[in-house]
């Protein structure tokens, strides 16, 4: 009989396992009563919600997932150049 495994964590750290258990024929998932957060959806976007406590910023093209990297490296030097003025 093989020995039981317990996995125990967040849901992102219980997922990083998913492929592996891919090779399982069965598997139990027991979520403890105290674990449930539940929703906090108030219908206020972040910005609605920081309204006030930030100033705001205009990012161009809000799409990051490509050349994040460069995108936040041009605004820092677009940043460092206001102050310099």
């Amino acid at each position: 009989m093989a020995k039981r495994k317990v996995y125990e964590g967040t849901w992102a750290e219980i997922s990083a396992h998913a492929e592996e258990w891919q090779t399982y024929a069965k598997l139990t998932l027991i979520v403890p009563d105290d674990a449930y957060i539940p929703p906090t959806d108030t219908g206020v976007n972040l910005a609605e919600a920081l309204k006030g406590y930030i100033g705001t910023s205009h990012f161009g093209d809000a799409n990051l997932s490509e050349d994040t990297g460069k995108k936040f490296a041009r605004l820092l030097a677009e940043k460092y150049e206001k102050e310099q003025q």
